[in-house]
């Protein structure tokens, strides 16, 4: 096997105690990027992390929340590594957060594979990045390094197997409450919050949030894509 899980969580905690954000950033979405390769291990789609997402949503594999972790990723780690922004410890803990719920898909999704077992036990070597792995359910839940508890919350709350059973409400709810801070400081968690709603159906309830991210982040991708996505589905 080319990439060992054990040595790139080990490496994405150095990155992440030197506070290096962009290199955080880049080994969340590496490690991402390595996942979907052994879950499609010897199968031919392309070198389009974008296009793998979309086969295994497809096949029922990744749900569409998931999808969107995976993809708003893949967007981060283009950031870092193109340098199209500069990228703060709010991004960095995002990207943290969405490879944290990634880990557990891919329990999930490939229980015999030799990172499972990785995951699985904590006392084994692989640095103090994976720790808190409840034995008393049927996956492991890695808990990284670098997630507030607030944060974790929010991304467990967000990962549901269907997009209408998020609770998008309690989601925003909590989100001011727990955590008025960190939308200003990222776009990653509007975008995520934008693309719940759209998936719910209310297009016109995510065009607020989108429109007031892009006031504070108006070269974002993402965000501008979402709004173009929301506009589409109303009809104008």
């Amino acid at each position: 096997m080319g990439v060992r899980l054990d040595e790139e969580l080990a490496e994405l905690e150095r990155v992440w105690q030197a506070g290096a954000c962009p290199g955080v950033v880049f080994y969340s979405a590496r490690i991402m990027e390595a996942m979907l390769r052994e879950v499609l291990r010897g199968e031919d789609h392309g070198g389009q992390v974008f296009e793998w997402l979309k086969v295994l949503e497809e096949r029922g594999q990744l749900s569409h929340v998931q999808r969107m972790f995976a993809h708003n990723l893949r967007i981060l780690g283009n950031d870092a590594r193109h340098l199209r922004r500069q990228l703060g410890p709010e991004d960095a803990e995002v990207a943290i957060a969405m490879l944290e719920r990634l880990l557990v898909w891919f329990c999930r999704e490939m229980r015999q594979h030799p990172w499972t077992g990785v995951l699985q036990n904590a006392d084994r070597d692989v640095g103090r990045s994976v720790n808190g792995v409840c034995p008393s359910r049927p996956t492991p839940e890695p808990r990284l390094a670098g997630v507030s508890e607030g944060l974790r919350t929010v991304f467990r709350l967000l990962d549901q197997p269907d997009a209408k059973d998020v609770d998008i409400d309690r989601v925003l709810k909590y989100l001011q409450q727990e955590a008025p801070q960190l939308s200003k400081k990222t776009p990653i968690i509007d975008a995520l919050c934008a693309d719940a709603l759209i998936a719910a159906g209310r297009c016109g309830d995510a065009l607020k949030p989108l429109r007031e991210a892009q006031r504070r982040f108006g070269r974002d991708v993402r965000l501008r894509q979402l709004e173009g996505l929301a506009l589409r589905r109303l009809g104008r």
